[in-house]
């Protein structure tokens, strides 16, 4: 595994024979780069996302279920377009959080080594505490768990699916939420 210290990524990317500089990853970072860029060097910023999933009352919800499911959990949801969030009207909300629930219980949690692994850890133990509190808050504060809603080990999190968060809790207002689907 390569390190790279935080100095010498900034040198990397802040060289004058940079032309162009593309960053995914938190605002502050992206925006303090960018502020050291050398004059002309372009760029762009990828500062995360949320990531929606309109669903129109039309759709064959068995149809979208499965594609759903593997866009929001694949690397364990902490891929910068992973579906965290659905929109659904209330004619099909329920259903479909039921299917998903379905779905993402079925999904194996654990060693990635282990092929038959669909759910990835976290990439820090401390995302995984975050992860649960953020849930544990929109359960608390009414959100209706599907399933999921734990921790498996120190590093992995059960994938989730919460049905109506209410808009003041950090899984509807915070930029990411790895492992979890809010409907």
């Amino acid at each position: 595994m390569l390190l790279v210290s935080n100095a010498l990524a900034e040198k990397l990317a802040c060289d004058p024979r940079v032309g162009y500089l593309s960053f995914i990853g938190s605002g502050r970072v992206g925006w303090y780069l960018r502020s050291k860029l050398a004059p002309g060097t372009r760029c762009a910023l990828e500062h995360g996302g949320v990531a929606p999933v309109i669903v129109d009352e039309t759709v064959d919800l068995d149809a979208v279920v499965a594609p759903i499911v593997k866009g929001a959990f694949y690397h364990a949801g902490q891929v910068c377009v992973s579906a965290k969030r659905l929109y659904a009207p209330r004619s099909v909300a329920v259903e479909l959080a039921l299917k998903l629930a379905q779905a993402a219980s079925t999904l194996k949690v654990g060693d990635p080594l282990d092929k038959s692994t669909d759910v990835g850890p976290l990439i820090r133990p401390d995302e995984v505490d975050r992860v649960d509190s953020w849930v544990q808050e929109a359960i608390n504060a009414g959100a209706k768990i599907y399933c999921g809603g734990q921790k498996v080990g120190n590093t992995c999190y059960q994938p989730t699916v919460l049905l109506d968060p209410p808009p003041h809790v950090k899984v509807s207002c915070e930029e990411t939420l790895p492992g979890a689907l809010r409907l």
